[in-house]
This record gives structure tokens, C-alpha cells and sequence, in this order.
């Protein structure tokens, strides 16, 4: 049993959350799948894999800077469950 039958109202909050999962998921794997060829094309035109590689962390850091940042002014438990 998990804690989604327990609690019929969460139905409604991830159905309308689906969107929004989908749409990071596409993101996601769009970033998946370009990543390595521009990560290419740049260390063949510098010769040198630290640029790809800073702007890979620098947008991992952002990242995260947003998550908490979102995260934080969440005041409902229940969205985030």
C-alpha cells in the first residue's frame, strides 16, 4: 500500500503535476542527448576539455541555487510530497 491510497486528494495534485514532471523529463533528456555533441565541438575547437566541463558544473550549480531557492518558499507539505 503506498501513501498515494491513503490520501485521495493527492490524486488531483499529481495529476496536475504531470505536466510539469514531463516537461523536466524532455529537458532532461534533450540536455542528454546534446551535451556530448557540443562538448565536442568545443574541446575540438579549444583543444581543451576545462571550458565544456566548467559550463557543465556552472549549470549544476545554478541548478541547485534554483532548487533551494524554490524549495524554500514551498510552505504546503503536501505539494511536496
Amino acid at each position: 500500500m503506498t501513501w498515494l491510497s491513503l490520501n485521495p486528494a493527492s490524486f488531483r495534485v499529481l495529476a496536475g503535476a504531470t505536466g510539469g514532471i514531463a516537461l523536466i523529463n524532455t529537458i532532461g533528456n534533450i540536455a542528454g542527448f546534446a551535451t556530448p555533441y557540443i562538448t565536442g565541438v568545443v574541446k575540438d575547437a579549444t583543444g581543451f576539455y576545462e571550458l565544456p566541463m566548467f559550463v557543465a558544473g556552472g549549470s549544476m550549480l545554478v541548478s541547485a541555487l534554483l532548487a533551494f531557492s524554490i524549495g524554500a518558499k514551498v510552505k504546503d507539505p503536501a505539494i511536496c510530497a
